[in-house]
């Protein structure tokens, strides 16, 4: 990676943070952006992004990253207030019996609490029942609420998928009107056409030498059982094709159209797919194992008995998929799209949900450890639906985080 990059984004990074830098909170949300602009940097220089193209995705991705800053500045800010406050069961500083070292004086007035504010630390989250509405709720406005974290990812999720929707329409568009057209002037033919099918088979058939492929039209392809590992697809369509058994072993697709293909019982281990429309793709007993999944459209999704450990699946769109019976540990999610997402029953061991949006997502049955809910908001957490879920002590203090307490949830002993 071009160091001359890396401190762009460095650039960028103390630009926006530079005003809150004393800001504990702001500090920490300042590594984890920077971490995750950094990774998503290195993947577009890996496949073939220029640096001045990758700088300028990497950034726009961001989005109206100063509105979250300052709000986590201010609850920064407000929780100092709140600590400097006497507990309402202490007596005031004027009060208090004198102490050895120290004697208030004039000029430290002690603040006393407004009616509007709450008097005590009312981000201190207890060990036993969910504290009440925090401070932070109460003055909560329509404006700043929608400026949460899981907000802006989901927008840039909308927004990247969207555009790679039109994109895939208008690639799709073009080579069927050249096929047309081909037709149309007698170049193309029944024979010309069986042709090419034979020359596909070929190409892709074991041995092949092929290894990289642009903007090709396989829709309907059958690739059951072949070998087609260490392959590029770039800007490929291939809707309804047949993977069934096929080995993809460490091969690329890059803002394909996948959409509707059947990838059952194939070897997909460190496959990546970046910025790829898999939407109502059929994944039975498949190995996903080390997988990247980028950006990638992958709603309505249903994960049947899948090895995904360890998958990278950050800022995708995930909405209404279907895990069940799938080995999860160490999986990623960061920024992922998981509104009405279904992990009923599972065990997921190190999953990390940071900055996911999983609003209405369900976790009936399942077993958490050491499950991170970093940056979920309380409303997003309050509308998890969790029924019999058994979580560890790290998983809960990380879902206390967010300062709600959920409910159907037990410690595992």
């Amino acid at each position: 990676m071009e160091n001359t990059v890396q401190e762009r984004i460095d650039d960028y990074l103390d630009q926006a943070f530079g005003p809150y830098e004393d800001s504990p909170t702001v500090s920490e949300l300042r590594i984890e952006v920077r971490h995750d602009l950094l990774e998503r940097l290195n993947d577009l220089l890996e496949h073939g992004v220029g640096s001045e193209l990758a700088y300028a995705q990497v950034i726009s991705s961001v989005g109206d990253i100063e509105a979250t800053i300052r709000e986590f500045a201010e609850k920064d800010r407000v929780l100092d207030e709140e600590i400097s406050q006497p507990s309402p069961d202490q007596p005031a500083a004027d009060e208090a019996p004198p102490v050895s070292g120290f004697q208030p004086t004039a000029q430290q007035p002690v603040r006393e609490p407004t009616p509007e504010e709450p008097a005590g630390p009312a981000h201190q989250i207890p060990d036993g029942e969910a504290p009440g509405a925090s401070w932070q709720e109460q003055t909560e406005t329509p404006d700043s609420a929608s400026n949460k974290p899981e907000d802006w990812v989901s927008s840039v999720i909308t927004a990247v998928t969207d555009g790679l929707d039109s994109v895939l329409t208008e690639v799709s568009s073009a080579l069927e009107n050249v096929g047309g057209s081909f037709i149309h002037i007698g170049l193309w033919n029944d024979e010309t056409l069986k042709e090419r099918t034979r020359e596909w088979e070929q190409r892709w058939g074991q041995g092949s030498k092929v290894r990289v492929t642009f903007a090709t039209d396989l829709k309907g392809g059958d690739f059951t059982g072949q070998d087609l590992s260490k392959r590029t697809w770039v800007a490929a369509t291939i809707r309804r094709a047949d993977f069934t058994g096929a080995d993809l072993t460490s091969s690329s697709f890059k803002t394909s159209d996948l959409r509707k293909s059947v990838f059952n019982q194939a070897n997909m281990t460190g496959i990546s797919m970046v910025a790829c429309s898999v939407r109502d793709c059929q994944f039975e007993r498949t190995n996903l194992s080390e997988a990247v999944l980028s950006t990638c459209d992958m709603r309505r999704i249903s994960f049947i008995g899948c090895n995904l450990r360890g998958v990278r699946a950050k800022f995708s769109d995930f909405r209404a998929a279907t895990f069940n019976d799938c080995a999860m540990d160490g999986a990623n999610f960061t920024g992922a799209d998981m509104r009405r997402v279904c992990f009923d029953g599972l065990s997921l061991n190190s999953v990390n949900f940071s900055m996911s949006n999983l609003t209405e997502a369900s976790f009936k049955g399942a077993t958490l450890r050491n499950v991170n809910f970093h940056h979920v908001s309380r409303r997003v957490v309050a509308a998890i639906v969790f029924d019999d879920t058994v979580v560890d002590s790290a998983t809960l203090r990380s879902l206390r985080a967010s300062g709600h307490n959920p409910q159907g949830i037990r410690l595992e002993d």
